[in-house]
């Protein structure tokens, strides 16, 4: 490559990934991508960071062909522009579970980036049965969802089914988010007689909860749906949709945190080949919208897990999720960047 390239990728026959030179060997490079498809789907990724983040996503703007232009200065790469119509989305946790190809418990392996960003230890029971890691994956397609980071041999965390305690994992995010947040996640049931929490909090501390307020689903072999579970009145309120066992879904939560007031939350729980789009309106009307949740001034921990009903087996409370995605970008990017990426219309 000369000090100033160009590179033109046509998607047209899939979504693919871009993989930059080493920042080191690239020092004063500018580099211009254009995807050759309005549609999008090109991947840039690189080792060094791209305005420190591991990758960025292009996504179509209606008609326009998405480009972006970055530079090294040696370490890493930093965007310069993009094309207009397209703004910026940043992912504060984009975890699609790409541990290798050994399974294991969750709490026993070391996230691939850095600190503070890894998984810790079993929060919500001491005992050796912990959350458990998979070497196969989960997979989605409907509406514009895009499985950029979610390909190839990529695992899955699997609620644990022993005993009628809650059990799960705690994983710290890098900053504390408040303000409207957006996530997304692929989750999907397997003999779910109980719960399977999803939820927020702005410490590690505590045993035996989620000990947060947390959305999740609830059910049995006949009948399952999303719920809000209020930490401080121990209540739940379901959704009125019923799921099914061995379905992927695709979860988008919408979290609005407010300083000194009630938070909300909007819940939208998409099957395989639903039709939606990138922006809020595109999601259509929430399944589930609570007014009164409460994650203080913002929270900085993710907390899943799973608990058998009560007199249950050890055999139930099976749940999967891949490809948990937060981003603290408010309104429509947000919703593109946990869908489709980081680059987003």
């Amino acid at each position: 490559m000369g000090d100033h390239s160009v590179v033109l990728a046509d998607t047209s026959s899939g979504n693919f990934t871009l993989t930059l030179p080493g920042a080191s060997s690239s020092s004063g490079l500018k580099l211009q991508v254009k995807d050759l498809n309005t549609d999008g789907g090109l991947t840039i990724s690189s080792s060094d960071g791209i305005d420190g983040l591991d990758f960025v996503h292009l996504a179509g703007a209606g008609n326009l062909m998405p480009s972006v232009e970055m530079i090294c200065d040696g370490n890493a790469w930093y965007i310069i522009s993009a094309s207009e119509g397209l703004s910026f989305g940043t992912l504060a946790i984009s975890e699609p579970f790409d541990f290798g190809a050994s399974s294991g418990t969750l709490r026993d392996l070391t996230d691939q980036r850095s600190s503070p960003k890894g998984w810790n230890s079993n929060k919500w029971d001491n005992d050796t049965n912990s959350v458990s890691y998979q070497t196969t994956n989960l997979s989605f397609s409907g509406g514009t969802y895009d499985a950029f980071d979610n390909t190839g041999s990529t695992g899955i965390g699997q609620t644990s089914s022993a005993g009628s305690n809650y059990r799960g994992l705690d994983r710290q995010l890098s900053t504390t988010l408040s303000g409207e947040v957006w996530v997304s996640y692929l989750v999907e049931p397997q003999a779910l007689n109980g719960l399977a929490h999803f939820g927020f909090r702005d410490s590690d501390t505590g045993y035996g909860g989620p000990t947060c307020d947390a959305v999740g689903l609830s059910g049995n072999t006949t009948s399952i749906r999303p719920f809000f579970f209020d930490d401080s009145s121990d209540t739940y309120t379901y959704a009125s949709v019923e799921l099914t066992e061995d379905i992927t879904y695709l979860v988008v939560l919408k979290l609005d945190i407010q300083t000194s007031a009630d938070d909300s939350v909007d819940l939208w729980i998409f099957r395989q080949n639903d039709v939606f789009t990138s922006t809020e309106a595109g999601l259509g009307s929430a399944n589930l919208q609570i007014t009164t949740a409460d994650w203080n001034d913002g929270f900085n921990w993710l907390r899943f897990g799973g608990r058998p009903a009560s007199g249950s087996s050890s055999a139930d409370a099976q749940t999967q999720y891949d490809a948990i995605r937060f981003s603290n970008s408010s309104g429509d990017a947000g919703v593109a960047t946990v869908l489709e990426g980081q680059i987003i219309p």
